[in-house]
């Protein structure tokens, strides 16, 4: 008798580990920021902006977006 252990590789869909997202969403977010002169009370709303980014646009959009 073998023990199964559940890995989730069934799933059709990867999941993106939390780190990997936060970093591309830290990079859009800094590109946002450079878009508009670096000014400053708007960091929030960049890192707003990028989120939204990430979760629709595949990685190689982003920047391009950005």
């Amino acid at each position: 008798m073998t023990n199964k252990v559940h890995d989730g590789s069934h799933n059709k869909k990867r999941r993106e580990p939390l780190a990997d997202k936060q970093w591309r969403v830290a990079i859009a977010a800094y590109y946002l920021s450079e878009k508009r002169g670096f000014a400053p009370g708007k960091d929030l709303e960049d890192w707003l902006k990028a989120e939204s980014l990430i979760k629709v646009e595949p990685p190689e959009i982003q920047h391009r977006a950005a």
